[in-house]
C-alpha cells in the first residue's frame, strides 16, 4: 500500500511539475495580454520606451472595455459628475472661461470623484506595464486626468509635457 501511494504521489509531483515547467515556458514566450491584470511587453517596445521616451502598445483594451470609461467620462462631461472649481476647467484657456467657449475639457483626478474608476482595467494594465520598465521601483499611480478635445476647435492645444520627478 506504501509503495502504491509513492508510486501515484510520484506521479502527482511529475504531472505537477511538467505542468509549472509548461506554463513557465509559454509564459516566457507570450507577449500581450494575459490576463485582466497583466499585460507583457514585447522587448522591442521595452527597447523602444527606453530609446524614445514613450512606446505605443496596440491593443491593450478590446472596444467593449472602453465603454465603461466612455460612459464614466461622459458623465464628467455632461456635468452628471460635479467636479468644483479648476478641478473642472479648459487649461489651454484663463480661468473663469465660459464654458461654451471651452476647447479641452480637463477633468482633474476623476477616480477622486468617481470612485467607480478606481483600478480599473486600463489602471491594472498599465501598472503591469510600469513594473516591467521599472522592476526595481515600487511605481503606483500618482495623479489620473480626464482630456477631451473638442471636436472642431483649432486651439485645443494640450502641448506635450513631461512632469518633475519627485
Amino acid at each position: 500500500h506504501l509503495s502504491t501511494m509513492a508510486s501515484g504521489a510520484s506521479k502527482t509531483f511529475h504531472l505537477l511539475l511538467a505542468t509549472v515547467l509548461l506554463a513557465t515556458s509559454v509564459h516566457c514566450l507570450t507577449t500581450g495580454r494575459i490576463s485582466d491584470d497583466e499585460f507583457i511587453l514585447t522587448e522591442e517596445q521595452i527597447k523602444t520606451f527606453f530609446q524614445n521616451g514613450l512606446v505605443t502598445i496596440p491593443n491593450v483594451l478590446k472596444n467593449e472595455e472602453v465603454v465603461f470609461m466612455e460612459d464614466a467620462f461622459e458623465k464628467f462631461l455632461n456635468g452628471t459628475i460635479k467636479v468644483p472649481d479648476k478641478d473642472f476647467c479648459d487649461m489651454s484657456k484663463p480661468f473663469g472661461t465660459p464654458r461654451e467657449k471651452w476647447s479641452i475639457v480637463n477633468a482633474m483626478l476623476p477616480t477622486q470623484y468617481d470612485p467607480s474608476l478606481e483600478g480599473n482595467l486600463y489602471e491594472r494594465l498599465t501598472q503591469s506595464m510600469a513594473h516591467q520598465l521599472f522592476p526595481s521601483k515600487n511605481m503606483t499611480k500618482d495623479y489620473d486626468q480626464l482630456l477631451n478635445k473638442l471636436p472642431g476647435k483649432s486651439d485645443a492645444v494640450f502641448a506635450w509635457h513631461q512632469g518633475r520627478s519627485k
